[in-house]
């Protein structure tokens, strides 16, 4: 199996929002894992300025076009926990769904945009929901959503998977999750493979 990832990411807390974000690079290999960690390092700067949200996207899109002659494609899949209100920002470019575990249910968060670095004019809409208590959001890449090949509808099946998972703990969530995808792609998964789990509670 490759030994260089062409999923990279990246999660933090600037000025009470917390953030996590996962990338994945077109291709495979070692181009792949240096077109996300471009993505990742340009986030990282940007979210130090308190850039706008809608401005930081554009901002990213516009280098990765502008970086070299080459083409570098990439998703990117963006998450934003406001610490005080609790509400959820999602922004998606490229990337596969994201779902929140709920006390009694699972939601799914899907959009239909395209990678950043294609278009001049990137593409994307902002997904907000409030989150309570207990609420774990799980973020991966498409090679855990597509492990699974013998289901047509991946986004219920992953759903049902989460839901069958019985923690609170976010680390739990990904170790079943990725043990899971592991199975299901008989340890033969044809993309990397990355979770990232973060649960909201409410400080007493």
């Amino acid at each position: 199996f490759r030994s260089v990832s062409g999923d990279s990411y990246t999660f933090g807390e600037v000025n009470g929002i917390s953030f996590m974000a996962i990338s994945d690079g077109m291709g495979i290999g070692k181009k792949a894992n240096e077109e996300s960690e471009i993505a990742i390092e340009l986030l990282e700067r940007l979210m130090e300025t308190n850039m706008d949200k809608s401005t930081l996207i554009k901002t990213i899109n516009s280098i990765l076009r502008g970086k070299s002659n080459d083409e570098i494609f990439t998703t990117l899949d963006l998450s934003f926990i406001d610490l005080y209100t609790r509400k959820l920002q999602v922004l998606k470019n490229g990337s596969p769904a994201t779902f929140i575990k709920r006390e009694d249910r699972v939601d799914i968060i899907n959009s239909q945009s395209l990678p950043l670095g294609i278009l001049e004019n990137v593409d994307f809409n902002i997904y907000e929901e409030k989150l309570e208590d207990g609420d774990i959001i799980i973020m991966m890449s498409d090679g855990v959503l597509e492990s699974n090949r013998k289901v047509k509808d991946l986004e219920t099946w992953m759903k049902d998977v989460i839901m069958s998972i019985n923690t609170q703990n976010p680390q739990t969530m990904v170790d079943e999750i990725m043990k899971i995808a592991d199975f299901v792609s008989g340890s033969n998964p044809r993309d990397d493979m990355t979770v990232i789990a973060t649960k909201v509670w409410r400080n007493l």
